[in-house]
């Protein structure tokens, strides 16, 4: 900052630093899967990151255990990936960054892993086995069943169970 007058000059400097920090991380609200196999669709839903200054999402994944590898980068305005599903199988685990304007990185979030279901048919019962979801611990589960084209509750299980024997 300059200031002059007839014989007399000011000069000041003004210095202005602002620091930069790493972005608050986002985290994953669930895992989605739609349907059977190779076909099947699936979503990722993120929560809002806290962070100000949001540039993007990294979404990563992590199939049967491999080395995590990134999905797609995601803007700050949209927090649902979509995708074409796995082999029924596949354990698929999904971690998410995110990245500010200056390029700076979050910590990963922590893995979020979707159910895997199977069923296998019995002598006048369906048994129902699948796999716990990683990421949050679910109070409780709620067994349906298809029924004139609608799904129905039949059942509410503990959270921790992981198989089911539907008699009806």
């Amino acid at each position: 900052i300059e200031a002059a007058t007839n014989d007399t000059v000011v000069s000041n400097t003004l210095n202005v630093n602002q620091q930069d920090t790493t972005p608050a991380p986002a985290s994953i609200a669930a895992v989605s899967y739609f349907g059977f196999g190779i076909e099947s669709t699936y979503s990722v839903t993120l929560n809002d990151s806290d962070s100000a200054d949001l540039e993007s999402y990294i979404l990563f994944r992590s199939v049967n255990g491999g080395a995590y590898t990134t999905v797609d980068t995601l803007t700050s305005i949209i927090n649902t990936y979509r995708g074409v599903g796995f082999p029924d199988s596949a354990k698929v685990c999904y971690r998410v960054q995110t990245i500010d304007s200056c390029g700076n990185l979050s910590d990963t979030s922590k893995a979020h892993c979707q159910i895997n279901l199977k069923a296998n048919p019995g002598n006048q019962e369906n048994n129902l086995y699948w796999t716990p979801y990683k990421g949050w611990k679910a109070d409780t589960i709620e067994v349906q069943r298809l029924n004139a084209g609608a799904w129905q509750p039949i059942d509410t299980l503990s959270g921790t169970d992981t198989a089911y024997t539907d008699q009806g």
